[in-house]
């Protein structure tokens, strides 16, 4: 019998498994909930799926201050860069953001001057730790970040700041994209030289936020510019989508994006698997399956999990589901009627 890494492999690279992979983020649900029983659902098939950053970043003209702070009665921690053109901060509190960096047109202008001021420099280790840290069972992919205005709308501004800004269009927001674009460009000529296969663009696109014409505008160009160079090195690219995409499924299909990672049918997306097979036949999907379905009593669980890859892939191949964010209360129970229920779809057994 082939192993979960072995069959994971095959899936990505277009092969028919001998079982439709089954995966799990290794940090967020494994290692955020340490339990013996891991090792045994892994044993079964389960495959833990870790993510390194293989290049390392150093700003060295830019000071980074961190204190302490209260925020609503409880602790907070404050994040400040400082910069010979000024400095911005960003508040943190019970695990959120609860203030982002960038407020004002001269928030902007200061992060350009981080981005720019930012070396980058080649960090192979971080790989190979990855895969030591899943063992056997499990696999390592490549982090790149996000495309420049989701960095910006995810991690600088907030999504209600930032719908302000990009409708006022200050020159600013725009001058911040531009670095952006040129740092990822960087970083991905060094992902295409170092090791691995498999590179995650950390997305967390949704379609409402943008809609066709603008993710033409904006997202559509970046594909353009950095997929050729990852092909080039010989990796394959996965974004996480994890939101609604059907407006926006038309665009994907003519990227060269390889395949959807975290897709998600509704409730919490809009594209069944079968529509999004449909859309995008030569991409790999990797299916989010919806944590709500994990309290369906066994049987009910399992009927819909063999209705999903029968409706995602009819041959079994160019498929794998996962739990990607949020680890279901009943995991222990739960997992092995999942696996069971790919092991007996797949047509490679």
């Amino acid at each position: 019998m082939t192993t979960s890494r072995e069959d994971l492999m095959a899936a990505l690279e277009g092969e028919q498994p001998e079982r439709i992979p089954f995966t799990i983020y290794h940090r967020g649900c494994v290692l955020a909930n340490p339990d013996p029983a891991w090792e045994g659902l892994f044993a079964q098939g389960l495959c833990p799926v870790a993510f390194a950053t293989i290049v390392r970043r150093t700003t060295p003209n830019v000071e980074r201050i961190v204190q302490a702070e209260t925020w609503r009665g409880g602790p907070a921690e404050r994040i400040i860069l400082r910069t010979p053109v000024g400095e911005i901060s960003q508040l943190s509190a019970r695990g959120w953001v609860q203030e982002y960096w960038l407020k004002t047109p001269a928030d902007y202008a200061v992060m350009e001057y981080v981005v720019r001021d930012t070396r980058l420099e080649p960090h192979p280790q971080a790989f190979r730790d990855a895969e030591q840290g899943v063992g056997e069972h499990g696999i390592a992919l490549i982090g790149a970040g996000r495309s420049p205005m989701q960095t910006i709308l995810v991690d600088y501004a907030g999504l209600e700041a930032f719908s302000y800004h990009l409708a006022d269009g200050f020159p600013e927001l725009f001058a911040l994209a531009e670095a952006l674009l040129d740092q990822l460009i960087e970083e991905c000529r060094l992902i295409a030289a170092g090791p691995g296969r498999y590179v995650e663009l950390w997305e967390n696109l949704a379609a409402e936020v943008w809609g066709p014409r603008r993710f033409a505008q904006v997202h559509l160009p970046v594909y353009e510019r950095i997929l050729p160079i990852l092909h080039a090195g010989g990796k394959k690219v996965f974004t996480h989508f994890d939101g609604k995409l059907a407006c926006l499924a038309g665009l994907i299909a003519k990227t060269e994006i390889d395949g959807i990672e975290s897709l998600t049918q509704p409730p919490e997306g809009d594209m069944g698997y079968a529509e999004a097979r449909a859309a995008w036949p030569g991409k790999f999907l990797w299916g989010n399956i919806n944590v709500s379905l994990y309290d369906l009593p066994p049987e009910e669980l399992w009927r819909v999990v063999q209705q999903m890859a029968r409706d995602a892939a009819p041959d079994g191949r160019l498929l794998a589901f996962e739990i990607s964010e949020d680890l279901p209360r009943n995991w222990r129970e739960s997992i092995p009627v999942v696996m069971e229920a790919l092991a007996a779809s797949s047509p490679g057994r």
